[in-house]
């Protein structure tokens, strides 16, 4: 019995909520004419004046929330570092000799000053390092500087 009661509450209910639905959709399809008899007086239009602002900036001097201090501008000053300039003395690559055996290097064949040096790589001649070569060229450092030589013939 409790059930009948309870459908003859719902069933008007849900009538009425979709008959509101229907009446609002009903009434979007076919909207009523607006009466168009105002006029609006076009020459009575008065602009308004612009008004410049002036220009702001903001002001981020404020306590920083991690560190817990006002945050200073502190502008970094370069430092010029002025290269020396580097004369290279002179050196000629002559040539190389290649190794026989699997574990040795070759040995290169440089004229440093017109005295002939045999070095290997990662040997020092009058200041001269052998970084690195091969049968074409070779990479020679002085003082901090690398510049490569190419075989003369």
């Amino acid at each position: 019995m409790k059930n009948k009661k309870n459908i003859y509450f719902l069933i008007p209910t849900v009538l009425l909520i979709w008959g509101i639905i229907g009446y609002k959709i009903v009434k979007s399809i076919n909207p009523s004419q607006p009466n168009a008899t105002t006029r609006v007086a076009i020459a009575d239009f008065k602009p308004k004046e612009l008004v410049v602002s002036k220009p702001y900036t903001i002001n981020a001097n404020y306590r920083d929330p991690f560190l817990g201090s006002i945050a200073t501008n502190k502008k970094k000053v370069k430092r010029v570092v002025q290269k020396k300039s580097i004369v290279f003395p002179s050196v000629q690559y002559v040539g190389f000799i290649a190794p026989i055996g699997k574990k040795k290097s070759p040995v290169f064949i440089l004229k440093i000053y017109g005295q002939q040096e045999l070095l290997k790589k990662r040997e020092t001649a009058q200041e001269l390092q052998l970084v690195s070569g091969n049968q074409k060229e070779i990479v020679l450092k002085y003082k901090g500087v690398k510049k490569t030589f190419s075989i003369q013939n």
